[in-house]
């Protein structure tokens, strides 16, 4: 398969349109952002080869959920600012708004946004992450 190219990926992921309550500022933040992640898609070709992200329906997975992840290719860092009923209707399997102890482990994370988001994900102790 061939690699990518800014083109291709533009008629895919397109550049972020403009807002209802976007400023100039943070619509050309958007902008830059999503160049930033069309760049690195490029540039990481290889690596997508390397772990077999090789055919094109594994490429529109890959483009699809790193799409959704990322708020269009817009978005750098997840806001980890849930509050404990997000919590419990983000992961209705993981967490109740009952359960004494999410309430201890939330109560003892809340403010700390690292400790949010492994509260949620788990990832320091999830081998797969």
């Amino acid at each position: 398969m061939q690699p990518w190219t800014l083109q291709t990926l533009e008629r895919i992921a397109p550049k972020p349109g403009r807002r209802k309550n976007d400023t100039d500022e943070t619509h050309q933040d958007r902008l830059h952002i999503h160049a930033g992640y069309m760049h690195a898609l490029v540039e990481g070709w290889p690596l997508f080869e390397k772990a077999q992200i090789n055919t094109p329906l594994r490429l529109a997975h890959f483009i699809a959920q790193a799409g959704h992840e990322t708020g269009g290719f817009t978005i750098i860092r997840e806001a980890t600012t849930w509050s404990a009923d997000r919590f419990c209707q983000l992961w209705p399997t993981h967490f109740k708004a009952g359960d004494l102890t999410f309430k201890a482990k939330y109560l003892a994370c809340r403010g700390d946004p690292e400790s949010l988001a492994e509260l949620a994900y788990g990832y320091k102790i999830r081998g797969d992450l």
